[in-house]
């Protein structure tokens, strides 16, 4: 999937997370008993990610984030922020901070 590199992500309303260590948990909040239950886990760069998607980062600040702050390239790094994006987009726990 390609992500347009200003999409600013904050956090769903939709999940709630609790952090363990270098791990943290999204556990989706059901609106009815049909939804299904479940719990993620994302390990400590996914983590970060997370933290970074506050509503004040677009798509390119976070692939420099991951840059500085795991010392890979910009190409390996825009590849994890996209899978991780796509992921967090399938959970439902992103959203596009700029949609009404």
């Amino acid at each position: 999937m390609d992500f347009d590199a200003k999409i600013i992500w904050k956090h769903s309303d939709k999940v709630a997370t609790r952090q363990i260590g270098d791990e943290l948990l999204v556990i989706p909040i059901r609106s009815s008993p049909s939804q299904p239950m479940g719990v993620s886990t994302l390990n400590h760069t996914a983590s970060a990610l997370w933290h970074w998607m506050d509503g004040t980062r677009d798509f390119d600040a976070l692939v420099l984030a991951m840059c500085e702050r795991f010392q890979v390239d910009e190409k390996q790094a825009r590849a994890d922020v996209e899978v991780c994006c796509s992921d967090l987009l399938a959970l439902g726990a992103i959203e596009d901070a700029q949609s009404p």
